[in-house]
């Protein structure tokens, strides 16, 4: 086999993952996470659901927390970053360039009640991990007392 045909079955073989990811998010609609961002690059990023809560893994190599921002406003988390372009010395010519480098921003759409102050983000060997806990059915209810005008 040529170095020709084997780049056009590896090309083959990433279109059709993508075509795999873009039916899943296609015909299930109503996850409790959606994902999206803007014109930067798109880490790649599972999210996966536990009995109790939701989990973000996110592949950041090259990247250091100091360089990243986590933050969550009303339903959406927003994960912000920059990978540097690390300079190569001598380089006379690339040949494959396949890593994505500069600004990046994920959002996810949290579809689901959870326990905002116990999100919890944990950052190890080039893999970023968010843990976001479902709340608890009841627990975020707060009574309010009814006062007559009268009073």
């Amino acid at each position: 086999m040529s170095s020709e045909e084997k780049d056009l079955l590896a090309e083959m073989d990433v279109l059709s993952t993508e075509m795999e990811r873009l039916f899943y998010r296609l015909f299930h609609p109503k996850l409790p996470l959606k994902t999206s961002g803007g014109p930067c690059w798109h880490p790649l990023t599972d999210i996966h659901e536990t009995e109790d809560s939701f989990v973000v893994k996110m592949e950041l190599a090259g990247v250091t927390k100091e360089d990243m921002t986590i933050q969550l406003e009303g339903d959406r988390l927003t994960i912000i970053g920059i990978r540097r372009e690390q300079p190569c010395q001598g380089v006379k010519a690339y040949h494959q360039m396949e890593i994505n480098y500069g600004r990046f921003e994920r959002v996810i759409l949290l579809r689901a009640a959870v326990e905002r102050e116990a999100i919890s983000a944990c950052f190890e060997e080039g893999f970023l991990e968010i843990r976001i806990p479902k709340a608890i059915p009841g627990h975020n209810v707060t009574r309010i007392e009814i006062v007559s005008e009268e009073e």
